[in-house]
C-alpha cells in the first residue's frame, strides 16, 4: 500500500492502457503480475551511512560532502536554530529513518546558509529532502511529488 494512494484496493492496479499507436514497437503485456519499485526509506537511510561512511569521501564540485559540517553546525549553534544532536548526525542505529529527517529539515537546511564551505552537504541534503518529499512523506500533494521526484533525478544526473 502506498502513503496516500490505495492502489491496491483497484481491480485495475496492474492493468496498463498503451496508446493503439504503440503496439508496432512498445512489447508489453497490458496485465502485469508484480509492480518492482525502490524502497525510499532505505535510500534515504542507506544516502544517510554514505555520508557518514569514513572510507569514501563524496564531492559536489570543489565542495566535499563531510559529516564534519553537521558536528560543527552542533557545536556552534544553538540546538534552537536547528534542532540536531549528535545521535541525529551519527546514529547507533544505522536504519534510523528519523535522522534522516532531521539532519534535511528546513531549519538544517537554513542554518546551513550561514556555514561557509557548506554547499555541498547542503545540495545532498535537499537531495535527501526531496526523496522524503516525493515518495515518503504522506502530506505531499500529488503536483509536489512530481516537483521532488523531477529535482532528486536533476541533482543526480547533474552531479
Amino acid at each position: 500500500k502506498l502513503p496516500n494512494i490505495p492502489i491496491s484496493e483497484r481491480d485495475d492496479a496492474l492493468e496498463l492502457k498503451l496508446p493503439k499507436g504503440w503496439s508496432s514497437w512498445f512489447y508489453m503485456r497490458t496485465r502485469q503480475l508484480a509492480f518492482c519499485f525502490q524502497d525510499p526509506v532505505h535510500l534515504c537511510t542507506k544516502m544517510r551511512n554514505r555520508l557518514l561512511s569514513q572510507s569514501a569521501s563524496m564531492m559536489i564540485g570543489n565542495g566535499e560532502i563531510s559529516v564534519s559540517i553537521l558536528f560543527d553546525l552542533i557545536n556552534h549553534q544553538s540546538k534552537l536554530i536547528h534542532g540536531l544532536v549528535k545521535t541525529d548526525v551519527h546514529p547507533k542505529d544505522k536504519q534510523n529513518f528519523g535522522s534522516c529527517v532531521k539532519i534535511s529539515s528546513d531549519d538544517v537546511l537554513s542554518a546551513l546558509d550561514d556555514v561557509s564551505g557548506s554547499y555541498a552537504i547542503q545540495v545532498y541534503l535537499r537531495l535527501l529532502r526531496s526523496i522524503i518529499l516525493a515518495y515518503i512523506e504522506r502530506s505531499t500533494s500529488t503536483i509536489d511529488r512530481i516537483y521532488h521526484s523531477w529535482i532528486a533525478v536533476f541533482i543526480c544526473r547533474l552531479w
